[in-house]
């Protein structure tokens, strides 16, 4: 027995031509992984469309600051003047518009983390006072702090959660 060749049915030994596995149908496992991942690839698209749209008044806010390195003629109401424009643009503008002093300032004391504050002090100190000072008391060094630190507390305070912005509303009203 062990020198006789194992003889095989025809249909093995031969080497017929079967039809070709196709791709379709799947599985239903396959189906079912195909339909998640193109929810998920559309909830992603979505949701990048929306963050890029939430973000515009942002980018714009940063790349006009960008442009203020050069121009040292009174940088701190300029700075002001964007960050307000900003900020209306995220909450009300009838409140945001109204802000001006003290109330500014703790308005914006009020977007960031408590534990964040204090690196944005100066800004806010040179916001609530140095606005009303002649652009000429001011050095340049000095301003161009403010523009670096408005470009950071912006980054930091914007865009705004939807809890900042309920709290927002219930404040104004």
């Amino acid at each position: 027995m062990q020198g006789m060749p194992i003889n095989l049915p025809e249909s093995f030994s031969q080497n017929p031509q079967g039809a070709e596995i196709g791709l379709w149908p799947f599985a239903w496992g396959w189906w079912v992984l195909l339909t998640v991942s193109l929810i998920a690839l559309v909830s992603l698209c979505f949701w990048l469309v929306a963050r890029y749209k939430k973000r515009k008044a942002l980018r714009e806010a940063l790349k006009t600051l960008g442009t203020l390195q050069n121009d040292a003629d009174n940088i701190l109401a300029q700075c002001n003047k964007i960050i307000k424009r900003v900020f209306i643009s995220y909450f009300s503008p009838a409140h945001v518009a109204s802000l001006h002093g003290a109330s500014w300032t703790d308005f914006l004391k009020l977007q960031i983390k408590a534990n964040k504050k204090s690196r944005f002090e100066a800004l806010f100190q040179a916001l609530d006072s140095g606005l009303y000072q002649r652009s000429g008391q001011q050095s340049i060094a000095i301003e161009i702090d403010v523009i670096q630190l408005t470009t950071k507390y912006l980054k930091q305070a914007l865009p705004p959660g939807k809890k900042q912005l309920r709290n927002a509303e219930v404040s104004h009203d």
